[in-house]
């Protein structure tokens, strides 16, 4: 009964992430993982492709996301974005897909993972045992390079067309993947 109640109350809470819902490209996974009666999600994100700025402290919690998109990304959205650049630190990102989901037993998250690493989904684990099992599932495609350093963009507007168009296509792979994921899931 325990579960069942953590379930609930987490369900029920307010979604606290700086986009305000769930991405509409995992909402469908998010769902389906929801009404199985082992498992829970407690965050996720379908990918996104950002623009973001570090502080010259260093503390990722002080970083500024310039540009965000959860969709494909058009090349003068994020290139008006660049306009006036910052002294510190711009990265371009392209972040895969995260789930982390809460499972009633370890079994279960056993049963989870090994779906996500049959999947091809490597960076997956088990990241908390005992008072709550949770299964975190990273998807494998990535970028992150430094585009702009105290004011001077460091690339040319075609190499921004290629990390773009790198980006979109690894977004499109990561969105096959969860699709992929919920058709599994569909069966259990």
């Amino acid at each position: 009964m325990v579960f069942e109640a953590e379930k609930r109350t987490f369900l029920e809470k307010e979604d606290k992430s700086v986009k305000g819902s769930i991405d509409c490209h995992i909402k469908d996974l998010c769902d389906l993982i929801n009404s199985k009666p082992d498992y829970y999600t407690t965050s996720s994100c379908s990918g996104r492709i950002v623009l973001i700025k570090f502080p010259k402290s260093g503390r990722k919690n002080e970083a500024e996301w310039l540009f965000v998109s959860h969709d494909a990304a058009g090349f003068y959205n994020m290139k008006n974005e660049l306009g006036t650049l910052p002294e510190e630190e711009v990265w371009f990102r392209f972040e895969p897909f995260i789930l982390h989901v809460a499972c009633r037993t370890v079994d279960d998250a056993g049963r989870l993972l090994r779906l996500a690493q049959d999947m091809g989904i490597k960076r997956s684990g088990i990241i908390s045992l005992g008072s709550r099992n949770v299964v975190e599932i990273i998807g494998t495609e990535h970028v992150d390079t430094i585009i702009s350093k105290e004011g001077k963009l460091l690339v040319d507007d075609d190499y921004i067309s290629l990390l773009i168009q790198n980006s979109n296509n690894k977004m499109k792979r990561n969105w096959d993947k969860i699709e992929k994921m919920k058709e599994e899931l569909v069966s259990w």
